[in-house]
């Protein structure tokens, strides 16, 4: 090849990557660079935005086919957008430390995110012991399953001390 032959495919090359944008170690070969996480939150920055489910797929597929992802987790359409909410701030709330199964971490998390809903819903109302105690008890299997708490137990201990406030004033 001669010496303005190889200048001009070199030229090319180097006008290829370009407009391609990626950068290369210089090989013919160019790196292979992971897709850029488009659109992940924050909370989710390091950390999957995947689930490694195990369980029977048939049935989360039938049971959970009206769910929509949210940063790949199914949730239920009604919470789908206060799930997003969460989950762009203190991030997803399942885990699968404990447990990775399917059918149990998406039930879970949509038992709990409809009760966290129920609780921003209930405005600046004082609530009632026994609304406090249902919410408390619903947070025993998260807990156990480790599941991102942190943020419904602020919600809650707010909540508590409204009532303790209001109750001082009756």
């Amino acid at each position: 090849m001669g010496r303005t032959e190889q200048s001009s495919e070199n030229s090319n090359l180097k006008r290829r990557r370009h407009q391609s944008g990626q950068v290369t170690s210089g090989s013919r070969y160019p790196d292979p660079i992971p897709p850029p996480s488009i659109g992940s939150p924050n909370s989710l920055v390091g950390q999957a935005t995947w689930f490694d489910f195990k369980g029977n797929v048939a049935a989360v597929a039938t049971t959970y086919a009206h769910f929509l992802p949210v940063y790949n987790f199914p949730v239920s359409p009604e919470p789908r957008d206060y799930y997003k909410g969460i989950v762009e701030e203190p991030g997803h709330v399942a885990s699968t430390e404990v447990l990775s199964d399917r059918n149990n971490l998406i039930s879970s998390v949509s038992a709990l995110v409809v009760v966290a809903k129920e609780m921003v819903e209930f405005g600046d109302d004082c609530p009632s012991t026994n609304a406090l105690e249902t919410w408390r008890d619903s947070f025993v299997l998260p807990r156990l399953l480790r599941f991102n708490m942190g943020w419904i137990e602020e919600l809650f201990k707010g909540l508590e001390e409204r009532r303790a406030s209001r109750k001082l004033v009756w």
